[in-house]
């Protein structure tokens, strides 16, 4: 998941480190980007299996944004292909076209990591 220098301040500050050695202990440095770290098993650093995600309150956008990233809901082949592995996509309340369109606009994902073009990136 992609982090911004904001995120990781906040996260920091919540677990009582400063953003460097929040950094040196949760992220990794991605091209131009930062993410967040992974568990041996792909899932994210803060991914508990019993209890859920430990910062979800202040989890980064790419991760309150989902499923509806660019990349995702840029056509219907790419939300079905989604919904073969999230089974939460076709599951509770309905959102307007113009959230999930707001929504993706601000996924989190930098511009050039994006499979989608978006104008002027």
């Amino acid at each position: 998941m992609w982090i911004s220098d904001d995120e990781i301040a906040a996260l920091a500050v919540r677990l009582d480190l400063s953003d460097d050695d929040f950094r040196k202990a949760y992220t990794r440095r991605a091209g131009r980007g930062t993410v967040l770290g992974h568990q041996r098993n792909q899932d994210c650093v803060f991914w508990n299996a019993s209890t859920g995600c430990e910062v979800y309150s202040q989890r980064p956008r790419q991760c309150s944004s989902y499923p509806f990233w660019r990349g995702v809901v840029h056509s219907q082949d790419n939300w079905e292909d989604e919904s073969r592995s999230c089974p939460g996509i076709g599951q509770g309340d309905l959102h307007a076209e113009s959230e999930i369109t707001a929504t993706a606009a601000a996924d989190g994902i930098p511009a050039h990591r994006t499979r989608v073009r978006v104008e002027g990136s």
